[in-house]
């Protein structure tokens, strides 16, 4: 999925990311530092926005990614995932009877 990405070099050649977290008022920023070019890091940040959605940075040209999870009861929760090309139109159907 991800093969021609640029990160792929990065997430190959340090295989142990450091990952911060901060609370923000809206939910949580996780950070996630590698090494990247000499005197350099590559970092990826994703964000769980309260109560239930996460963003996923896209990997190059590919889909931004994200999550929703919605519980049902204690022990089980709906969870979807959506991918979006923010750089392509999204074209509209037209439903007639």
């Amino acid at each position: 999925m991800h093969m021609h990405s640029e990160a792929n070099k990065y997430i190959k050649a340090d295989r142990n990311v450091d990952f911060e977290i901060e609370e923000v008022p809206h939910g949580l920023t996780i950070f996630g530092r590698r090494m990247g070019e000499p005197d350099s890091h590559y970092w990826r940040i994703t964000q769980w926005i309260f109560p239930w959605f996460t963003l996923i940075p896209p990997f190059g040209p590919h889909a931004l990614g994200g999550h929703v999870w919605v519980p049902i009861d204690d022990e089980n929760c709906w969870a979807w995932s959506i991918n979006w090309l923010a750089d392509r139109r999204c074209r509209r159907k037209s439903w007639t009877r």
